[in-house]
C-alpha cells in the first residue's frame, strides 16, 4: 500500500511515483499505482544506484517493471 499516492494526487500536485532496487517493490508501486489512475499520474521513473550502464538492460526492476507497465497498455 503506497497511500501517498492518492494523498498527493488529491491535493492537486501531479505525482510521478519511483521505483528503485527490490523487483517486488517497484512491481507493487506499479500495481498500485494503475489502481489510482488519474491524469496527474506521470507514469512511472525507474531509478538506479551504482548499476553501470552496460548492466541497465538486464537490471531487473527496470525489465519486469517494463514488462508489467506493456501489459497494462495492452489491457
Amino acid at each position: 500500500d503506497y497511500p501517498s499516492i492518492p494523498m498527493v494526487i488529491g491535493k492537486g500536485f501531479r505525482v510521478f511515483p519511483a521505483g528503485w532496487k527490490d523487483l517486488q517493490a517497484t512491481k507493487g508501486l506499479i500495481e498500485f499505482s494503475r489502481l489510482h489512475a488519474d491524469p496527474k499520474l506521470l507514469g512511472h521513473l525507474f531509478t538506479t544506484w551504482g548499476v553501470k550502464k552496460d548492466a541497465l538492460l538486464d537490471f531487473p526492476p527496470l525489465v519486469e517493471g517494463l514488462k508489467l507497465l506493456r501489459e497494462t497498455r495492452k489491457a
